[in-house]
């Protein structure tokens, strides 16, 4: 059996997460020889975030590297908290209250997290190189200016601090992208300001980010970036 760290449930030895409260139960899981969750055969996911189609799996694959003091943007309802792993604490926020509402809910359960306000991203109320790490999933498509954004994380990230993003960015297959230009007026105007076709890779390069590890699926729209800020 595993032992949940959060709520002490004793969970099957295939579970990846907790039955009762949804913890990721990586920490409290038997380990490879690199540190790694080592799980039966039957449920073995040595690169989850690789599966096509498996949302929930790039999550999982992103969050279990974060360590230290964490600074998460756009929060909402709190879809990450139950992925990170037990030893980290977690400042999560968003810039709408009226999205934070549905994370609100669940943050009294969430054992990793020091604390639940309202920041923009673009102008973070945090002092400088606070955060071993900042996490940002399907963000980055909606800051309105991701530059900015992207100074301020650099600001408030401790040295050897990374940041972590899941985001959605422009195909570069002609007829996808193609596509994707065409729609993205509609789409900004439909999602409340999210950019269909915004190259948030080539943003966060050209903001003298280095990049440490990179996935693509879905023909290059989905991508996962672990990435580290310019030398200061």
């Amino acid at each position: 059996m595993i032992r949940c760290p959060n709520c002490q449930h004793n969970n099957l030895e295939t579970a990846r997460y907790c039955a009762r409260c949804g913890v990721n139960l990586g920490d409290a899981a038997p380990k490879d020889a690199q540190g790694r969750p080592r799980y039966t055969d039957s449920m073995m996911r040595p690169q989850p975030a690789r599966r096509f189609g498996s949302f929930s799996a790039w999550r999982y694959d992103l969050l279990s590297e974060v360590r230290g003091r964490v600074l998460e943007l756009g929060v909402r309802s709190g879809a990450n908290f139950r992925f990170y792993p037990s030893n980290v604490q977690v400042v999560a926020t968003d810039v709408d209250a009226g999205a934070i509402r549905g994370a609100r809910r669940v943050f009294p359960r969430f054992a990793q997290g020091l604390a639940l306000s309202l920041a923009d991203a673009q102008r973070l109320p945090f002092a400088d190189q606070s955060y071993d790490g900042v996490v940002a999933t399907l963000v980055f498509c909606s800051i309105p200016d991701p530059t900015r954004a992207l100074h301020e994380i650099a600001r408030v990230l401790r040295p050897g601090g990374r940041l972590y993003t899941l985001d959605h960015v422009r195909c570069e297959q002609p007829i996808v992208g193609g596509l994707m230009d065409r729609l993205a007026p509609l789409w900004k105007f439909t999602t409340d300001g999210c950019n269909l076709n915004r190259r948030t890779e080539e943003i966060i390069r050209a903001s003298g980010f280095h990049v440490l590890e990179r996935r693509t699926a879905w023909w290059g729209i989905l991508c996962w970036l672990i990435t580290e800020p310019p030398t200061r």
